[in-house]
Parts: structure tokens; C-alpha cells; sequence
């Protein structure tokens, strides 16, 4: 509009918009904790977790965490690249990291780390996750062979960790994709 006013419908920044998925996002989970009639307590914006900082949700003895993105074209997919590259905001290296931090601030608690977005994943991450977006058991286990062990040993030297928490963290990741975008 030519008097400065900010046009009715146009949206803020992504940042913005990111900050919006995120708040959105915990409020339905804790709507739907709530009435499941589960005693939980949420934490937005967890610095002691690292990482899975955006959400993290405490419900008896398991600890739920999420990293929330979003992204302003839903359409866009994660690439194995997105996951190897140490300086990403989706690095299996920060993830593993923050994975490992949770579990050491709180033992004896089962956990569970997802990647919340409305983006996709490509092909070759595709390919290593259920329907479920859980690994495959045959990808946990290094049972599968060609380019999906290839991403996986990938991903496990880019992670850092040893072989058998590797296989841990792989068990509590979870990705939780093509999620609805903001109204």
C-alpha cells in the first residue's frame, strides 16, 4: 500500500514464521498430551538440550525433543548434504551431539529426538527411514547394502559417535516431515 501500512494478509519473516510453526507446534502437542490425560511438563527454547532445544516435552519417564523447522516453501526436501555438512541447522553431527547431552542430563529416561519440519526428504534419505520416519531396523543394524550403507557409514563417521551409540541414536531419532504449514 502507498501510505506504509503493512498489506492485510502478508505474512512476517521467515524467521518469524518459524518462531509461529514452532509455538503452533507445541501447543498442539501439548493439547493433545493434555487430553490424553498424561501429566507432562514443556519446555520451549530447552538450553540444556542442545540441538533438540525447540520443544521438549517430559511425560513420566520419557523425554520427547524436538528441533522445529520450517520452511517457507514446503515443497523443498532435506538432502543427505543438509545431514553431513557439520554447519547445517539439520547436521547429524549437532543432533548426535545434543542426543548425547539429553541422554547424560537425564538417565534412566527414555528418549526420543525428532526433526519437525514441513519439508520432505529426498530420495536417498528417503530411503534409509519407515513409514513411521524411523530408521529401518536393517539401517540401524548396518544390515543393508549399496548406497544406503554407503549414507549410512556417512552418517555415522559424520556423527561422531562410536558404533554402538551410533545404533542408539539412530533408534531415538524419529523424523516427523511434510507436517501441515501455517494456516
Amino acid at each position: 500500500q502507498e501510505d506504509g501500512m503493512v498489506e492485510i494478509g502478508k505474512r512476517g519473516s521467515s524467521r518469524r514464521k518459524g518462531d509461529e510453526y514452532q509455538d503452533l507446534t507445541a501447543l498442539r502437542l501439548a493439547l493433545e498430551t493434555y487430553v490424553h490425560r498424561k501429566p507432562f511438563k514443556m519446555f520451549l527454547d530447552y538450553e540444556k538440550s542442545g540441538n533438540f532445544d525447540d520443544i521438549v516435552l517430559f511425560e513420566g519417564s520419557d523425554v520427547f525433543a524436538y528441533q522445529v523447522k520450517y520452511a517457507v516453501n514446503p515443497l523443498e526436501n532435506y538432502k543427505k548434504d543438509d545431514f553431513l555438512n557439520p554447519d547445517s541447522s539439520v547436521s547429524i553431527k549437532k543432533f548426535a551431539t545434543s542426543w548425547q547431552r539429553i541422554k547424560n542430563l537425564f538417565p534412566g529416561y527414555r528418549l526420543t529426538v525428532y526433526l519437525y519440519s514441513n519439508k520432505g526428504l529426498d530420495n536417498d534419505v528417503l530411503a534409509l527411514i519407515n513409514s513411521e520416519g524411523k530408521f529401518e531396523q536393517g539401517v540401524i543394524e548396518d544390515r543393508r547394502r549399496g548406497n544406503v550403507k554407503k549414507l549410512r557409514l556417512e552418517l555415522a563417521k559424520a556423527s561422531g559417535l562410536d558404533t554402538n551409540l551410533f545404533k542408539a541414536f539412530l533408534t531415538d531419532f524419529q523424523f516427523l516431515l511434510r507436517q501441515p504449514d501455517l494456516p
